[in-house]
């Protein structure tokens, strides 16, 4: 009996598909939204396969529209998201699957990048010498990316406007511990070496 083959058709005859024509690629639906940290990398987050379909079975190229700050890698259907360097916020994107003729869209999948307080960074602090009777200042500059307000402290002898008022008889070297605080969990701190030197008498 003569198999009659029918372009456009879906129903397979004798286990044999009829469709003649290139279907587009299917997409099943639908990929969970996905929250991580800041300056964190979801590495192989998901696979695009599990969501995107071909009935011919064609190799499908994925791509991805809509991000800006988040790099989206995608090999061979593995998905990684690398947001950008202290960046955090959201993103709404859709994938899409090529066939070489058709493509398909997916629905829109929301990437959430939580905020992480980073640390302030003390720039460095030279050691410090003075004269015995003089007053000692020390003026510390740290820079935070989170733009926070920013408190120091200093070791004793030192107030906690970072001076000194030596007087005589306290001559020698002192470590004197300075913290930078964001005042929500990060600090950074530097130990400066200042040295007392005795004053001389003519």
């Amino acid at each position: 009996e003569e198999l009659e083959i029918h372009p456009g058709a879906y129903d397979p005859v004798n286990d044999i598909d009829e469709n003649c024509v290139n279907d587009a690629p299917v997409y099943s639906g639908f990929i969970p939204d996905r929250i991580w940290h800041e300056d964190e990398t979801l590495e192989n987050a998901f696979n695009l396969n599990d969501y995107f379909s071909d009935r011919e079975g064609d190799l499908l190229d994925y791509d991805v529209e809509g991000n800006i700050h988040i790099d989206v890698l995608i090999e061979n259907g593995l998905v990684s998201l690398i947001p950008e360097e202290n960046w955090h916020g959201s993103e709404h994107v859709k994938f899409t699957a090529s066939d070489s003729e058709f493509t398909v869209k997916s629905d829109d999948v929301v990437f959430v990048v939580l905020n992480v307080n980073d640390n302030p960074v003390l720039e460095d602090i030279p050691d410090i010498k003075a004269v015995e009777g003089q007053l000692v200042k020390i003026i510390p500059v740290a820079s935070d990316i989170d733009r926070d307000s920013l408190k120091y402290t200093y070791s004793q002898p030192f107030n906690s406007k970072g001076e000194w008022q030596t007087q005589l008889g306290d001559v020698g070297i002192k470590m004197i511990n300075v913290t930078a605080d964001d005042r929500n969990g990060g600090v950074d701190s530097q130990e400066v070496e200042v040295e007392v030197l005795p004053k001389l008498i003519i």
